[in-house]
């Protein structure tokens, strides 16, 4: 099941989307950590060279804009084989655009778009043609021929949690084969709680140490340091 893929009209390649959902309780102990507990705010470690292209372009390329929230009107008339996005999906939860293709829909619109109004990487799909549902949306974007879309451009931050010997606390859902982690919950008495960790229900982890990898080598990362840092999407 694909994690994130090209739009076509030809091919049925969203739907993969909606499948393979897993939802884990995740608390990762760690008793070498000596850090006091307080969170801290950090600037992301740069990505290396070798580091892929989606990964890449959603945190070190995505607009440089506020957060905001704009609409969109794509049509395939121009543009007919292909919408141009990459999208990813916690299913039932979320879509967003991982990255904008050459030569599709969505490049051609942002030739013209004025600021504040480019489609970019990262950015999360509120509504397609007034369908709010992630598989409405996904049917409206196989199906149809114009989109009217709401998407909402997120804040991305990084922040450093210290475990101190607790669990880190993350009731997080989340695709075997994708690269976000959906915050679910926080847990009572978690280092999240204990060290006032500005991490909240609906947050994405993108990143985690500076590395954006897929989801459950995210989750190892965050299992094995003892004071992991975390790379937030929020809308």
């Amino acid at each position: 099941v694909g994690s994130h893929v090209a739009i076509s009209p030809k091919r049925d390649l969203i739907v993969p989307l909606l499948a393979g959902l897993l939802r884990a309780m995740f608390a990762c102990c760690c008793s070498r950590s000596e850090d006091a507990c307080s969170a801290e705010v950090v600037t992301p470690t740069p990505l290396s060279a070798e580091e892929d292209d989606f990964r890449e372009v959603f945190l070190e390329k995505a607009c440089l804009e506020d957060e905001h929230t704009f609409q969109v009107e794509l049509s395939r008339t121009e543009t007919p084989n292909v919408w141009g996005m990459t999208l990813q999906a916690v299913p039932g939860v979320v879509i967003f655009i991982a990255s904008i293709l050459p030569n599709g829909a969505a490049s051609h619109y942002n030739k013209s778009a004025g600021k504040g109004r480019h489609v970019c990487s990262g950015d999360r799909l509120l509504s397609v043609n007034g369908v709010v549902d992630t598989e409405g949306m996904t049917e409206q974007i196989m199906g149809a021929t114009t989109l009217s879309m709401v998407l909402k451009r997120p804040r991305i931050f990084s922040i450093k949690v210290p475990k101190a010997g607790r669990n880190l606390g993350l009731k997080l859902n989340f695709k075997e084969d994708g690269y976000v982690l959906y915050v679910e919950q926080v847990l009572p008495d978690s280092a999240v709680r204990a060290c006032q960790a500005d991490i909240r229900t609906g947050d994405l982890i993108v990143g985690v140490n500076g590395r954006r990898e897929s989801s459950n080598q995210m989750l190892q990362e965050m299992k094995d340091c003892a004071s992991p840092v975390l790379t937030i999407s929020r809308i």
